[in-house]
């Protein structure tokens, strides 16, 4: 008996499928994240900055330095967080988390990007009102980088 060759095609795997729209974070709890966040991380950061290196607030306020590298240290932490469990404090008590369009972690460097990106377009109108104008209902920040923020199972 002569047994039948199977063909092997070489056909690409079909490309995956975005996030459904129904697994999207509210807008609402991405603030609530946020407002944790500040409260959790960039306040403390705020206070070391401010009474530990600096010796008080006017020397807070009148250096350049210090708020740049507060900022800067809060979005390498937020980053990391993001990075290595798509969570940061305020995401975990909102059951909310960071992923790319695909639904897969996403790196340091792009969370760090993100984090740049949202500092950026925060203090503008066009940052806040996005969600609101778009079909998609994401931030600029996230379209821009192509992550997306989902409520967590």
């Amino acid at each position: 008996m002569k047994r039948k060759r199977k063909k092997h095609s070489h056909k690409e795997p079909p490309p995956k499928q975005q996030i459904h729209q129904a697994y999207k974070a509210r807008y609402r709890e991405r603030v609530a994240a946020q407002i944790i966040d500040s409260f959790m991380i960039y306040t403390p950061i705020l206070y070391i900055a401010t009474y530990i290196f600096m010796q008080g607030k006017e020397a807070f306020l009148d250096s350049e330095l210090a708020p740049a590298a507060s900022v800067a240290l809060y979005g390498i932490l937020s980053a990391l967080c993001v990075s290595l469990w798509t969570q940061t404090p305020g995401n975990k008590a909102q059951g909310i988390a960071v992923v790319s369009r695909l639904g897969t972690k996403i790196g340091f460097f792009h969370a760090l990007v993100r984090f740049a990106l949202f500092i950026a377009s925060a203090p503008l109108l066009w940052g806040i009102f996005v969600p609101y104008l778009w079909r998609e209902r994401t931030t600029l920040h996230d379209w821009l980088c192509g992550t997306i923020v989902i409520r967590k199972p």
